[in-house]
């Protein structure tokens, strides 16, 4: 699927295969959803584009489409939902980098650079609760599925 190594942690990247063949590579997480929830509790979204999954050209973490859609169709839907970075260059084109992670369905936001990076977006992501532009019943969601998982695994 991939014409030459790329690394999202330093570049926009964006994987051009078609839809089916993207959905060919669910077969692994297929199987994993198969041993049930604890076997695979958690996915990591990408921070890569991919456009013949969501035309939007928004990377994978911001999109609604990949998030909440695609992994019900690769079997991992309902698990938590971890980012990657959302301080790499793929995300950081976006000023609303947090509040579209939110949106899109991602229950844990990585970043992984800078500390200052996590306290701007838990600002962003209050205002926009406040202002209504997120839900508070999406946020307290995200919350009660990390809850529940750090439960089950016995480190909550």
């Amino acid at each position: 699927l991939f014409r030459s190594p790329r690394d999202t942690d330093l570049t926009v990247v964006s994987i051009d295969a078609s839809k089916s063949q993207l959905q060919e590579s669910y077969l692994p997480y297929i199987s994993m959803a198969n041993l049930g929830a604890l076997a695979a509790p958690m996915v990591m979204i990408s921070d890569a584009i991919y456009p013949n999954l969501d035309a939007s050209g928004l990377p994978a973490v911001l999109s609604k489409k990949i998030v909440r859609g695609e992994l019900a169709v690769a079997g991992m839907g309902g698990r938590v939902t971890i980012t990657d970075d959302l301080e790499v260059p793929s995300v950081q084109q976006y000023r609303n980098a947090a509040v579209k992670a939110v949106l899109a369905g991602d229950d844990i936001l990585m970043f992984a650079q800078h500390e200052a990076g996590s306290e701007q977006a838990y600002q962003m992501i209050r205002a926009a609760v406040a202002n209504h532009a997120i839900p508070k019943s999406l946020v307290l969601a995200a919350a009660n599925r990390v809850i529940q998982l750090k439960q089950e695994l016995g480190v909550g």
